[in-house]
């Protein structure tokens, strides 16, 4: 009757409404990504407008355009859910498509502020725990490096919390052999480069080997 087609006119508005709702092939996505993350990376973060617009702070480094602090737009209520409340990351990370401007949204996001780091490495995580074959692993794990890297004044409070989430992750995977070692072997490589996470390590070396007890591996 004229109330279901009413309603499916609806359903399908709303559906429109969400980027990444309807997933077009994977050639077709790079430049929809590359414009998301144009857009959401000209637009001030929560962070931002709270506490960093003054210009002597530097502003936003993560900002598409610097210099331009007064003038920056906040990223309308609609557009946030589309990008962050969506299945819009995690198809660009499963797909591997837009990988590079998927980081830059997320860590602009990130940048100086706890609560959307929280979300992110949290959401990272659970997908690291549950990785299958529809949920590589190798995505996740470089969105988690792109994440603890962010040098921002967060940066050590960052790194404590990315490592509580690694261990979590480490104490689920523990009895799959392949997971495991890629966790193992990812935080071994961001270590060796990103001196944050090696301090780290060297610090909490009894309770990485208490966590990796049931591994072949151990934090000399």
């Amino acid at each position: 009757g004229d109330g279901d087609a009413a309603a499916a006119r609806a359903a399908a508005r709303a559906k429109r409404g969400v980027i990444g709702a309807r997933w077009p092939q994977p050639s077709h996505v790079a430049p929809l990504i590359d414009t998301v993350g144009m857009l959401v990376r000209s637009c001030g973060t929560d962070a931002f407008f709270d506490e960093w617009r003054d210009e002597d702070t530097g502003g936003l480094p993560t900002l598409m355009f610097t210099g331009q602090s007064a003038a920056t737009p906040a990223l309308p209520e609609p557009a946030y859910k589309s990008v962050f409340e969506s299945a819009f990351i995690d198809k660009a990370l499963r797909a591997e498509v837009g990988v590079d401007q998927v980081h830059c949204i997320v860590r602009h996001w990130c940048w100086e502020d706890k609560h959307f780091t929280r979300m992110i490495l949290s959401h990272i995580t659970q997908c690291l725990e549950a990785q299958s074959k529809s949920t590589p692993m190798r995505p996740y794990l470089d969105l988690f490096s792109a994440v603890v890297v962010l040098a921002d004044s967060l940066t050590s409070w960052r790194v404590t919390l990315a490592m509580c989430h690694y261990a979590r992750a480490i104490n689920t995977l523990e009895k799959q052999r392949a997971p495991c070692d890629a966790l193992v072997k990812h935080i071994v490589r961001l270590a060796a480069v990103y001196a944050p996470v090696r301090a780290w390590c060297d610090a909490h070396r009894s309770l990485l080997n208490d966590l990796l007890c049931s591994t072949r591996y151990r934090v000399s």
